[in-house]
């Protein structure tokens, strides 16, 4: 799966001319150096993928040096980082007149407020010369220090959107997938690089349409399985994803009644995922497109518990909770969405565009 994982990353990267120009603007500019660039996205979005490129044109124009670090390999210490920078990024400090290093810091989503903290008093505050430092995470930097201590001067974000359509056909056509396939199959990944690129390898050479949809759902949900595995979800957790994905919006009172199970000690986890979004209600949300192939696949595989799990919230008066709750049950306005969804999924209507936006 992980040999999987790499091809398709490999595989999955397309456009990004601008952000690689800048990447390339900033090196060759070292008066702007050292600096900070944040670059966020969802998972698969392509912020690996966009690294990796970076670290490919900027070694081809001779302009800079790139070591890309993952934060599982070190400690998150500022004596971890300067280790690994002796040993792999001579000369190391760097100096006025050496050529810039670019320096990614991969998965930075996983060091917690105090040893970010640490990081940037004892790390990148001393920072001199030609260093470029890029955090990689999921969701903008949520540290207010930065903004209070004047961090914002030497800082910038680069948010990594979805693929437009001309940039997921351009790569579904790298994929040898024909000009008349690849728009569909562009509106099932949602402009995901990543899921566009499983597209891409499922479809070409299945020209039955249903069969690769069902193809694709199956294989988005286990490489998602995959990738939350990386994040601690274990096989409770992951049904709680795929109930979650037959509904637009759930909460914990939701769930356990749709499982028909205590889910206490699970819906903590669940709501950190990085694939799940929350709402402006406190209701909570699996992203798409991951919702739509993640219902398909379910509905594939298991459609009676489907139907019982829909069954379960026919009455809008009794919800059975196993534990205490601050609500007794979710509000009529959420179990009308609810049973609404769940019909609107169990017709198979799961292709209608319905997007929800990340935070």
């Amino acid at each position: 799966m992980g040999a999987m994982v790499a091809r398709l990353t490999a595989a999955s990267f397309q456009g990004r001319e601008r952000e690689i120009r800048r990447f390339t603007e900033l090196v060759r500019s070292p008066g702007l150096l050292p600096r900070i660039l944040c670059v966020t996205g969802p998972p698969g979005i392509g912020k690996s993928a966009l690294m990796e490129a970076v670290r490919t044109r900027l070694h081809a124009l001779g302009v800079a040096d790139v070591l890309i670090v993952d934060m599982h390999e070190f400690d998150h210490s500022p004596e971890g980082l300067e280790r690994v920078l002796v040993e792999y990024a001579r000369p190391w400090p760097r100096r006025p007149g050496d050529t810039p290093l670019v320096l990614v810091l991969d998965g930075y989503e996983g060091v917690s407020v105090a040893e970010r903290r640490h990081l940037r008093e004892k790390f990148t505050a001393e920072l001199n010369g030609p260093v470029l430092a890029v955090f990689c995470e999921r969701r903008p930097p949520a540290d207010l220090l930065v903004a209070k201590m004047g961090w914002r001067s030497v800082t910038e974000e680069m948010a990594l959107a979805p693929l437009d359509m001309v940039e997921a056909t351009a790569l579904l056509d790298a994929h040898g997938v024909s000009e008349r396939g690849s728009r569909a199959l562009a509106l099932e990944a949602m402009g995901n690089p990543l899921l566009t690129a499983v597209a891409g390898a499922v479809a070409r050479g299945e020209p039955d349409p249903e069969r690769w949809r069902d193809r694709l759902a199956e294989e988005a949900t286990r490489l998602l399985a995959s990738r939350l595995l990386q994040e601690g979800l274990d096989a409770h957790g992951f049904n709680l994803v795929e109930a979650a994905s037959l509904v637009t919006s759930v909460n914990e009172e939701v769930l356990a009644a749709m499982l028909r199970r205590d889910i206490v000690d699970h819906f903590p986890r669940f709501t950190a995922l990085s694939i799940v979004v929350e709402r402006a209600s406190g209701d909570y949300a699996v992203a798409e497109p991951f919702r739509s192939l993640v219902a398909r696949d379910v509905q594939r595989r298991r459609p009676h518990e489907c139907e019982q799990m829909q069954a379960e919230l026919t009455d809008a008066e009794v919800i059975p909770l196993a534990s205490p709750s601050p609500r007794t049950r979710p509000s009529p306005e959420l179990l009308a969405e609810v049973k609404a969804a769940l019909e609107w999924q169990r017709q198979g209507r799961l292709r209608e565009p319905r997007r929800l936006a990340w935070r």
